[in-house]
């Protein structure tokens, strides 16, 4: 009978079986024992993340987490170890704080790997306020003004594209044309030099419908950052296998550009290469890492929104 007892345990379904077992305790202590148990949510994020996961690539997080706190209250639990806070003093209590570290979430914006360090991606609060007072002044109203031609110049191709829409009476792809815009806005202000996509009218080399895919894997891969520092290293970015490589041959081609652009000026790469002169601890790296951020991140907000546009004749009605 001990000799059948531990056959069973070291077969393939005694391996099974015991696996479900342990997944079925972690779950249970999750549930019932931990130290978030009395807090309401969902009964799946109680247990597993994968319930946060699926309502952030459903794409419908900010309506799902406003009906739980509609039905739950302020504090509502979406994940093992994470709750969502809507009190009017939650802002205060967590962020007041500055020596408050970030979660580890916030490593996958490391972009293409851990090498390129930014202040998004950095976690320890000291680090990353200082590294922050480096790229401050290039964020400022007075700089940015500085690019509104340019940006304006961006705005008249879209609406040139808008008019031969009209004209031509065809259907328009709003979204993607304000994505392009959007895109070489970034790249006028950082680069002084748009990179074409609106006046182009396409997307040039993949690079905004790799943002898409790049958005989608980033929403969800700093909940397993540990795991995925196999697959985010320097050699996947040089061969571009992860969405974060092509942003980063994207923004690293723009960077070499403006470096040997005699005209590039008042642009924020300018004020960060002004400060890399000054301090030895902003490096190159660190400035091509920000400017990795900002082009990804930059344009995301816009990307996603579809604005309801009226196109009368020839006049442009925004609502």
């Amino acid at each position: 009978m001990n000799s059948v007892n531990i056959e069973v345990l070291v077969s393939w379904t005694g391996l099974i079986l015991e696996l479900a077992l342990l997944i079925v305790a972690i779950a249970l202590h999750r549930r019932y024992f931990s130290n978030l148990s009395d807090i309401p949510g969902p009964f799946w994020a109680s247990m597993t993340r994968l319930w946060h996961i699926w309502i952030i690539l459903e794409g419908k997080q900010n309506l799902r987490l406003k009906a739980l706190h509609r039905k739950h209250g302020q504090f509502v639990r979406i994940a093992p170890n994470e709750v969502s806070v809507c009190h009017p003093d939650g802002s205060k209590l967590l962020l007041g704080d500055d020596n408050l570290h970030k979660g580890d979430w916030y490593r996958v914006t490391a972009v293409p790997d851990c090498r390129f360090q930014n202040p998004m991606s950095t976690t320890d609060p000291k680090k990353k306020k200082a590294l922050s007072k480096h790229f401050a002044p290039g964020y400022t109203l007075s700089q940015v003004l500085k690019k509104e031609p340019d940006v304006n110049k961006n705005i008249e191709y879209l609406l040139r594209w808008v008019e031969k829409h009209v004209e031509d009476r065809v259907p328009m792809d709003l979204d993607k044309f304000i994505t392009y815009t959007t895109f070489d806005n970034i790249g006028s202000v950082l680069f002084s030099e748009p990179f074409g996509f609106v006046r182009a009218g396409r997307d040039i080399g993949g690079t905004l419908r790799n943002n898409i895919a790049l958005s989608r894997f980033a929403a969800v891969a700093g909940f397993f950052i540990d795991p995925l520092r196999i697959l985010i290293n320097p050699l996947n970015s040089w061969l571009v296998f992860l969405p974060m490589g092509r942003l980063y041959r994207t923004t690293s081609n723009a960077i070499k550009k403006r470096l040997s652009n005699p005209e590039a000026h008042n642009d924020m790469v300018a004020h960060w290469l002004s400060a890399h002169e000054k301090s030895d601890t902003l490096s190159l790296r660190k400035i091509e890492a920000q400017a990795n951020v900002n082009v990804g991140a930059g344009a995301e907000p816009v990307s996603c929104v579809y604005l309801p546009w009226t196109l009368p004749l020839s006049t442009l009605v925004i609502y």
